[in-house]
């Protein structure tokens, strides 16, 4: 239980909202949806959960318990909310915020997120999406940048600098460990070289990189450029199939070879069948 008290006399921290600060501090930045998804409703199905870690989200969100107590962490100067053109309410870590898990021994960074810029924040909510997709509804072990990344003696962290060289999302595997790169734009094809050839001679051997793009006719492009390049280790999926999907389409290559990161769904008819318990 996180025991620090709120300004102005405020109630203190219970265990769920440490829980909350804890995400906030792994992710960076998370919007009210996925916070949503991640502490107060867990419960729901896998395509309504889905739809709030892709911080889909209705009007009725703002009038449930959650988001009161996110108002009640900002104004106790835990959280902080940050507001952009044409974009739903985001949510950070304050300095407060990472105290309270610090003094609670809950802090698992040696810093925390401080700043949004608006030009990237589409893609890093559109990251994370992926990310609580594939760790909370699959189970899979994923890192994000902020867990790959160098931190100075000071616990400063540049999104801009570690996003140079660290790809978006990591996901452990011994067998077979996978980058996972989210791609809303495309972009220029003489890129795509330099980028794969220094995934080859970085990662693992038996390492695969997959893409997920947000552009129209996306996985048939990428496909292409690896099929150019003799690069079979790139897979693809169209984002929008992924979301809808919650996680479950498939990554296919330039060679015809697929692959899903969701577990396979075992049918009461199956287990039947082969004389197994429901």
């Amino acid at each position: 239980m996180v025991k620090t008290k709120g300004k102005k006399g405020g109630a203190k921290l219970q265990e769920r909202d440490g829980e909350l600060l804890g995400e906030l501090e792994l992710w960076g930045v998370l919007g009210l949806g996925q916070i949503d998804g991640l502490v107060f409703h867990k419960g729901l199905g896998e395509i309504e959960r889905a739809r709030l870690f892709f911080n889909n989200y209705s009007e009725n969100l703002y009038r449930l318990s959650g988001y009161k107590r996110l108002q009640d962490l900002k104004k106790s100067g835990h959280v902080a909310a940050h507001f952009y053109r044409n974009f739903p309410m985001v949510f950070t870590l304050t300095s407060r915020g990472h105290r309270a898990l610090k003094a609670a021994k809950l802090a698992r960074l040696p810093g925390f997120r401080r700043s949004v810029s608006g030009y990237l924040i589409e893609h890093e909510i559109m990251v994370n999406a992926v990310g609580l997709v594939l760790s909370r509804l699959h189970g899979l072990t994923v890192r994000t940048i902020r867990e790959r990344t160098d931190w100075n003696s000071r616990g400063g962290w540049s999104h801009t600098t570690s996003r140079s060289r660290i790809p978006d999302l990591w996901i452990s595997d011994p067998s077979e460990p996978k980058v996972v790169e989210v791609e809303l734009n495309k972009k220029a094809t003489q890129l795509y070289p330099d980028i794969w050839a220094s995934y080859r001679s970085a990662l693992p051997r038996n390492a695969l990189v997959l893409y997920l793009t947000n552009w129209p006719s996306g996985p048939d492009f990428v496909r292409r450029q690896a099929e150019r390049l003799g690069m079979p280790f790139i897979y693809v999926c169209d984002l929008a199939e992924f979301k809808a999907s919650a996680g479950r389409s498939a990554f296919a290559n330039c060679e015809g070879r697929s692959l899903t990161l969701a577990p396979t769904r075992v049918w009461k008819s199956d287990l039947e069948a082969v004389g197994g318990a429901v």
